[in-house]
């Protein structure tokens, strides 16, 4: 097939460039995901018929379980926070890392690995229903969760020269001093936005999916 070339100016032909590598390594993290996931599901099977001993995730003494919590009384509001902080102190930590591109091939990798072991868990103990119930595991505090690592990680790796710090000092003093009060400013308001993300997460993780989880195991 013939190469198509299109025409820039010299002016935005590194633009073009940085986009083009940026949509490879998007791909790239969706490829280590989806291989994860394969993986999860391998692990899985092995174990689940290989092990005698091997208990599944959502058996039926953990789906008793969900029907006896109380979000209010349990103290499971103060538990989930600090669990969920943990993470996200790791997940800022890996991503001011200067391998935080690698870093984050690994947990996309690690994401699909434990949402492949879990399908196919409850796929092989309640058939087809069983990945709904699955998939309400992670309803709707997952969405919020996401967010945040794509915050995150989005902000390492939307600039090719981000871990080239001189070039950042280099383009703030030519730009001058409002440059650096904008980027302040956009640092903040992503600190709030993951800070809100966090905070929606936590509190629809206790209360939300506590009620959904309870309602589903009902049906099972």
């Amino acid at each position: 097939m013939d190469k198509i070339e299109i025409p820039v100016s010299n002016e935005n032909a590194d633009r073009y460039v940085v986009s083009y590598k940026r949509n490879i390594f998007y791909n790239k993290k969706a490829i280590v995901f989806m291989a994860g996931l394969c993986t999860g599901i391998l692990f899985f099977a092995y174990s689940h018929f290989s092990l005698t001993d091997y208990e599944d995730i959502l058996g039926v003494k953990q789906l008793a379980g969900l029907r006896g919590i109380d979000s209010q009384k349990s103290g499971i509001v103060q538990y989930i926070l600090c669990v969920r902080l943990k993470q996200l102190l790791l997940l800022v930590l890996c991503a001011s890392s200067i391998i935080a591109p690698l870093l984050m091939y690994i947990i996309s990798w690690y994401l699909g690995f434990g949402l492949g072991i879990v399908l196919l868990s409850v796929l092989c103990q309640y058939g087809i229903k069983g990945i709904f119930l699955g998939g309400m595991m992670f309803f709707p505090h997952g969405i919020f969760y996401l967010l945040i690592f794509l915050i995150i990680f989005y902000k390492i790796g939307k600039d090719d020269a981000k871990y080239n710090q001189k070039d950042m000092c280099e383009k703030c003093i030519l730009k001058g001093n409002r440059t650096i009060i904008k980027q302040i400013i956009f640092s903040m308001g992503d600190l709030l936005l993951v800070v809100m993300l966090l905070c929606l997460g936590v509190l629809s993780e206790t209360y939300l999916n506590v009620w959904i989880m309870r309602k589903i195991s009902l049906l099972f």
